[in-house]
């Protein structure tokens, strides 16, 4: 009875070391530009200088049109944005207030325009990292991450939890 379960046992060795030789292949590397995708400027020139001009946010699930940003770097190399307007087809109005951001949020109760959505990214690997940005719609507060596009567009990857969201930016002359 023993001598089957052996050969077996040496059926299955000797394939399982077949199937792991046949599969050791040479990783191909990947050129940096495909690595980094198609934009228009090298990531360090990303991070030098603090996107400028106004910015046409949409919902990636829909493509719908939501606000106009400003963006604005501090001296100690920190980006924000602003709220600068909103495009024909917006949820929101100039006359809308963050009634529903967080009551210890300065935009509390305030005029949506001028309200700094936006706050605290820094250089990092990839785009601008590790800030905040405040849905003024349900005063959630996402992690958030701006990255590059193609051409002058970029995106914000937003979470919150185990949910990722991403909003497009697109360039815009100002209205």
């Amino acid at each position: 009875m023993r001598k089957p379960i052996v050969l077996l046992s040496c059926v299955l060795l000797v394939g399982l070391w077949s199937a792991c030789e046949s599969n050791t292949s040479t990783p191909q590397r990947i050129p940096n530009e495909a690595a980094r995708g198609s934009h228009a400027v090298p990531i360090e020139q990303f991070l030098s200088e603090a996107p400028t001009g106004q910015y046409l946010v949409s919902d990636s699930r829909n493509d719908k049109p939501l606000l106009y940003l400003v963006f604005a770097m501090d001296s100690g190399k920190v980006l924000s944005a602003k709220v600068s307007g909103f495009p024909a087809g917006s949820p929101y109005k100039e006359s809308s207030l963050c009634s529903f951001c967080p009551s210890d949020h300065p935009g509390y109760g305030k005029a949506l325009r001028g309200l700094r959505l936006l706050e605290e990214l820094r250089p990092g690997r990839r785009g601008w990292i590790g800030g905040q940005m405040l849905d003024p719609t349900l005063g959630y507060r996402y992690l958030a991450d701006l990255e590059q596009g193609n051409g002058e567009d970029l995106s914000i990857v937003l979470r919150i939890g185990s949910q990722r969201r991403v909003l497009w930016l697109r360039k815009v002359q100002a209205p």
